[in-house]
């Protein structure tokens, strides 16, 4: 038993204050698993630095941009050892006394090294989705949960990491290019892959409500107080606080709501399409655009029928209400989530918001 989930930030901090006192406003200090990137290199951004793959050493599963902001990795694949083909790691769970499992590694930016060694070792143990809504509570921290399931990962990431990661930035900027040339392009490169356009967004809207003559756009502003709620509900902590949702109409009688939501399967976000009936209940669920390059079978109709009728208080998981689909297992878990955070956006502002001006919000 040693203090490592803590000194090796603590010492970094203390090697920062140094060096700015003495004027020093460009470093990178390392030390292992935790880093501080003191400014940035002449004309950059910030220090690139990447992420190893905890499965792969010559490999990284990402890239990312740090200015006076700390790095730290915790993972099982550095001091392990195997028995009887299962992995146990140096980081003990406190709660059994046992090593933790689940997780292949965890790397958190936070706004100190301390901060982010901490951190990053409680969110190894806490696992997912429960670390990464830890991390949530948080200001200035982001973080990448990397989860093992039968020898697959799964990537679990805060709302901003996005804006840290190198690999993001440029991608993005190369699907928002073709996406003015071609619009909604049937399909997009992305990192050599193809995405598929099923269903654009009213073709979806037109499969889930049928019977409406007519669609409203309602424009959702989470409140600190809302967000709280939904994120609680969802079962994980996200900072995206504004939402469009879609009123399907009947003459003046609303008959569903439906939002696009982007979740990630296995590295690559899937845009689903979510209906739900004015009770709370699911109407229907469509996958509009599809990156991976494996486990579009999670489409399959018997597959997407185990979510309807489905409400916020049931635990869309996968082998406990929703039964998995072969070759999908990343995107089925996707697809539950993408749902149980519909669901919980709409309990919040829906049906738990109080009546404005005497009304009910429709």
């Amino acid at each position: 038993m040693n203090l490592g989930a803590i000194e090796k930030g603590y010492a970094i901090d203390r090697a920062v204050e140094k060096l700015r006192v003495h004027g020093i406003s460009q470093a990178l200090i390392s030390c292992g698993s935790t880093m501080y990137a003191l400014g940035a290199p002449p004309g950059e951004r910030g220090w690139r630095v990447n992420i190893q793959h905890p499965r792969q050493e010559e490999e990284r599963i990402g890239t990312v941009y740090l200015c006076d902001q700390a790095l730290s990795t915790s993972g099982d694949y550095e001091k392990y050892f195997i028995f009887e083909g299962r992995r146990y790691s140096h980081l003990i769970d406190p709660r059994t006394g046992y090593p933790t499992e689940g997780l292949a590694s965890v790397s958190v930016i936070a706004p100190n090294a301390m901060e982010a060694d901490v951190l990053s070792t409680a969110t190894f143990i806490l696992g997912a989705p429960e670390g990464t809504m830890f991390l949530g509570g948080f200001p200035g921290v982001e973080g990448l949960v990397v989860e093992e399931e039968d020898e697959a990962l799964s990537f679990d990431r805060t709302e901003g990491w996005d804006r840290v990661s190198a690999d993001f930035s440029l991608n993005r900027r190369h699907f928002l290019a073709l996406a003015s040339l071609f619009l909604i392009g049937l399909f997009l490169p992305t990192r050599g892959e193809a995405a598929t356009v099923y269903l654009t967004e009213e073709e979806g809207l037109r499969k889930i409500m049928p019977e409406a003559d007519r669609f409203e756009d309602d424009r959702v502003d989470l409140t600190v107080d809302q967000l709280a709620q939904v994120q609680k509900l969802a079962g994980r902590a996200f900072r995206e606080d504004d939402y469009l949702f879609r009123i399907g109409k009947k003459g003046d009688e609303a008959v569903g709501y439906a939002t696009v939501l982007e979740v990630i399967g296995k590295e690559r976000p899937i845009t689903f399409l979510i209906g739900i009936h004015p009770d709370g209940e699911i109407k229907g669920v469509e996958v509009l655009v599809y990156r991976e390059s494996r486990g579009s079978e999670v489409r399959n109709p018997r597959f997407m029928a185990q979510f309807l009728r489905k409400k916020v208080d049931n635990p869309l998981r996968l082998g406990n209400d929703i039964e998995s689909i072969s070759g999908a297992t990343l995107s089925a878990r996707a697809a539950a989530y993408a749902v149980k955070k519909a669901l919980a956006i709409f309990e919040v502002i829906y049906k738990r918001s109080a009546p404005l001006d005497g009304k009910q919000r429709q």
